[in-house]
């Protein structure tokens, strides 16, 4: 059987195994300080802990499709500062596939303010990254 580059898999299995090898590392960092701000010395519970978060990752493209969507809220500032370091990484899919459509923008337009001495601050953003 001949071995399937990045091309042979389809573009929805290649997000879903991309989405599952950022999400798994951060599933094992927060039980990896879950232990440690626990102070788990027990062999067994370590072992547990770690062979569920084994399984989870395993099972991560799996769940991400099954589990609802969580909505993470991210600082505005974070979200302008992503959005500035994807818009200067160059896509290393160029050339082989078609371009995806235009993502709508992360930040919401700003409203400008009705009298400039209105002493109220304008509301933070609720945008929210869906996880």
């Amino acid at each position: 059987m001949s071995g399937l580059g990045v091309s042979g898999i389809s573009g929805m299995a290649f997000d879903a195994l991309a989405d599952a090898s950022l999400r798994a590392p951060l599933v094992a960092a927060l039980v990896a300080v879950t232990l440690a701000a626990l102070r788990v010395r027990s062999g067994a519970t370590r072992h547990t802990a770690w062979t569920i978060v084994l399984v989870a990752m395993l099972l991560m493209p799996v769940l991400s499709r099954l589990v609802p969507a969580v909505g993470v809220p991210v600082p505005p500032a974070a979200r302008d500062l992503f959005a500035a370091a994807v818009a200067t990484t160059p896509d290393p899919r160029a050339g082989r596939n078609p371009a995806p459509p235009t993502p709508p923008p992360l930040t919401p337009p700003r409203r400008e303010r009705a009298a400039p001495h209105d002493p109220a601050p304008a509301a933070p953003s609720t945008g929210a990254w869906p996880w």
